[in-house]
């Protein structure tokens, strides 16, 4: 799956099924921000990959942090002699960069087309528990439909040939 297949999907009532649950484009977005902007700003527990639920906090301070506390007060990512660096409080996210199975149900083809969809998140830490997030979902469809697509438009110019050879005649 290479990167310049995603698109980014902008009809927000196209239908995006993932497993065995469906969504609008547009309920999907409102979901994953919700969620994440949920788990960025979320102070003290949290549960993390195995399911066990732990505590972020920081040596030498004395209350939990959030994610976004940690972006905000502590990530700036220096270069060199430390004088220059980039703010981290204000970044984007691809997750996961490689998309999830899934299908989509384009409403003007009214077909479902086999792909991977992924999430880019523009992130705006705002403070020690604030963040602003611009989500948008980018679909790649699989290799097969983009050459099932071809072999269609291939097809469709072999009989725009014959007919207008057919009109000259």
């Amino acid at each position: 799956m290479s990167e310049e297949n995603f698109r980014r999907l902008d009809c927000d009532d196209d239908i995006v099924m993932l497993e065995k649950d469906t969504f609008t484009v547009a309920r999907l977005k409102e979901l994953l921000s919700q969620n994440l902007k949920e788990l960025i700003e979320k102070t003290g527990q949290q549960i993390d990959r195995d399911g066990v639920k732990c505590n972020l906090s920081i040596a030498g301070v004395n209350h939990l942090a959030s994610i976004s506390y940690l972006f905000y007060e502590f990530c700036k990512l220096s270069i060199t002699d430390k004088s220059i660096y980039f703010d981290l409080s204000d970044i984007r996210l691809v997750i996961p960069p490689t998309g999830i199975d899934c299908q989509l149900l384009d409403l003007e083809s009214r077909k479902w087309i086999k792909g991977k969809i992924r999430v880019v998140s523009d992130l705006k830490i705002k403070g020690l528990h604030s963040a602003d997030i611009n989500l948008e979902l980018e679909f790649s469809p699989d290799q097969t439909n983009l050459t099932e697509e071809s072999t269609n438009e291939e097809r469709l110019e072999d009989l725009k040939s014959k007919l207008n050879q057919l009109n000259e005649v």
